[in-house]
Formats: structure tokens, C-alpha cells, sequence
């Protein structure tokens, strides 16, 4: 893999808190924080294995459609859909930095083999820049979160480029950010399950839920999800797990007690 083809994003990182004004006083020194040498030592590790920057971009060979609303994320690729919802904290966030992060989450929904240089559709000029130039300068919200999804594809060899289409034509992805709430998107409140897990635990899996409800870091997600480690908790063998977590909707608690009984 031709690695060089990722070195601004970490020059990005390097530079982003202006630690280069020096009143044009190059002979200057000054201190390098955590993040810093966090950097270089990045550098020191891995600069055996870049043998340069590709001069020209990989042809794509997967394309994927993202868009993001004030409620949550969609993606399609050749029909394949998929959505979710923000968290609190995402949804606090801009619309151009959602954008951005629904890119992200749509990559590792797809599950994208390695090695592989994926196409992002996207109406969103800003996150569009982002991605194509590896970070930026105006918003470091935005650099930070650029910064993730291409360390995150650093690791998988995968190379992304982003592509504008205009909004009428990314209706798909469009609708699938703006779905209602799933009605079997629900979450026993975290203290509870606190006193549940002290009680009975440690669990080791919620086999019930989606990135944004999860009460482990393991879960078990209903729709295709970035984080959950599968879908369709009905299709695995529970007893895989010493001690999973379950808190299924109503309408599938005789489901779950049939499955039990079976696996017994």
C-alpha cells in the first residue's frame, strides 16, 4: 500500500494548534505537548513502510451514498441501506461535522474488505473537503473527526475519496437519515442496569440494542450497525456467552423465552 497517500493528514494534525508562530523567528524553540510527540512518535514507527504517494487516485471500487439530518444518518450502496440516529452529543454538533461523521459510520457499517478504495457520494460540500483533503484549518471539531476516519482507514489500507452530488439525486440516503425512531429502539436507564450488573453480572454482551441505547461495550445490534459485533441476536447461539444481557421489546419477549428454552 502506498501509505504516503495519508501523510497530510497527520502534517494536519501536527500543525493545528499553530505551534509554528515564531514571528518568523525560525532559530526558535518550543515545547511539544502530548499530541505532539504523540506524532512524531507515529513517524518514527511507521515511516519504513511509506514508499511514497501514488500520482494517481485508485479507481474506486465500492460507492457509497451518505447524507445526515438534524435526527440521524443514512447511507445506500446499490440498494443496501442503512440508518441510525445521534446521540445527544452528536446531535449538538453541525451539520457539516454530522455529514461528516455519517461518512464515517457508513464505512464501518459496510464493512469494507481491506485494501479497497471506496467512492463517498455526499451533498455536503464541507465534509466532501474534509475527506478529499485529508483535514483542514477552520474548524477543529472537523479536522479532528477527518482525522478519525482516515487513521480509521489507515488501519484496514482502505482509501476513500469524496464525490459531490446534489441533493435531489441522493434521495435514497436522504431518506434513511430521516426515518422516525425505530420502535424497538429502547434503553433501561444506565443506573439500573448498573445495580442489575453488580447484582448479577458482569454481563458481557447487550444482545438488545444499537450504538446509541448499548449499556456494554459488546452489543448485538436489530439493523445493520457500525459498532455492534452482529445483527439479529435471534441468530446466534446465546450460550456463546456466560452471562449476555437481554432487554428485548415486548413484542419479543415470548421469542426470547423460546430461544432460552431451546438453548438449554
Amino acid at each position: 500500500m502506498k501509505t504516503g497517500q495519508f501523510s497530510q493528514i497527520k502534517h494536519n494534525i501536527y500543525y493545528k494548534n499553530q505551534v509554528v508562530k515564531t514571528d518568523n523567528d525560525w532559530d526558535r524553540s518550543f515545547p511539544l505537548d502530548s499530541p505532539r510527540l504523540q506524532e512524531l512518535r507515529w513517524w518514527y514507527t511507521n515511516l519504513q513502510a511509506w514508499n511514497s504517494r501514488s500520482l494517481l487516485p485508485n479507481t474506486p471500487s465500492q460507492t457509497i451514498f451518505v447524507d445526515a439530518s438534524n435526527t440521524g444518518w443514512g447511507y445506500n450502496r446499490k440498494g443496501q441501506r442503512a440508518h441510525g440516529y445521534w446521540t445527544s452529543e452528536e446531535a449538538a454538533q453541525s451539520i457539516n461535522w454530522r455529514e461528516l461523521k455519517a461518512a464515517h459510520l457508513a464505512l464501518k457499517t459496510f464493512r469494507i474488505p481491506n485494501n479497497t478504495t471506496v467512492l463517498i457520494r455526499t451533498d455536503n460540500t464541507t465534509s466532501l473537503s474534509y475527506i478529499n483533503k485529508q483535514g483542514g484549518i477552520r474548524s477543529l471539531p472537523l479536522l479532528e473527526l477527518a482525522t478519525k476516519v482516515w487513521n480509521w482507514c489507515l488501519q484496514r489500507s482502505i482509501m476513500i475519496q469524496a464525490q459531490h452530488i446534489s441533493g435531489i439525486y441522493n434521495n435514497i440516503a436522504d431518506l434513511e437519515s430521516r426515518r422516525t425512531f425505530f420502535k424497538n429502539q429502547w434503553q433501561i436507564k444506565p443506573e439500573i442496569f448498573q445495580q442489575i450488573n453488580q447484582l448479577w453480572g458482569p454481563h458481557q454482551v447487550d444482545l438488545f440494542a444499537d450504538r446509541t441505547t448499548r449499556l456494554l461495550l459488546k452489543y448485538v445490534s436489530w439493523l445493520p450497525d457500525p459498532d455492534a459485533i452482529h445483527t439479529d441476536a435471534f441468530t446466534l447461539p446465546w450460550k456463546h456467552w456466560t452471562l449476555p444481557f437481554a432487554n428485548p421489546p415486548w413484542n419479543l419477549i415470548s421469542r426470547v423465552l423460546q430461544k432460552i428454552v431451546v438453548e438449554q
